[in-house]
């Protein structure tokens, strides 16, 4: 069936999730290279109470190393991942809390991850997603 000959229906999209505060669970996590060559980690994140799910990433940057320990302590501490565990395999149904945001393009983004006291009071607060896929 070529594609000329579809039967086109407009499908609603999902439903926009607010700028702010999120549970979120760590649905995968691999090992990827960035457009500038270097390596990452991609993150993808199920969030809770939503159909949806955000991605993250964290570019390892050899020439700002502090930054990049810095994105990596916060994904640590706040999925609550053994400090300097890249078993990226170990990170998947570990729950943690984000910060969402729009940019100026209105795209949206994972802005920062929440830790410490701040992210026991959203995950506590949330239906930690310990069973549910978001499809």
């Amino acid at each position: 069936m070529a594609f000329e000959n579809w039967h086109f229906q407009k499908q609603e999209t999902f439903p926009e999730i607010p700028d702010g505060e999120y549970s979120a669970r760590i649905i995968s996590a691999t090992k990827e290279e960035s457009k500038t060559g270097k390596e990452m980690m991609h993150l993808k994140f199920a969030i809770d109470g939503y159909q949806r799910t955000v991605h993250y990433y964290i570019v390892f940057n050899p020439e700002k190393p502090e930054i990049t320990n810095r994105n990596l302590t916060d994904l640590f501490n706040s999925f609550q991942i053994a400090m300097g565990n890249f078993r990226l395999a170990d990170y998947a149904g570990k729950v943690g809390a984000i910060r969402l945001e729009k940019d100026a393009n209105g795209y949206q983004s994972v802005k920062w991850l929440i830790t410490g006291k701040r992210r026991d009071e959203i995950v506590d607060s949330s239906d930690t997603h310990a069973d549910d896929i978001p499809f």
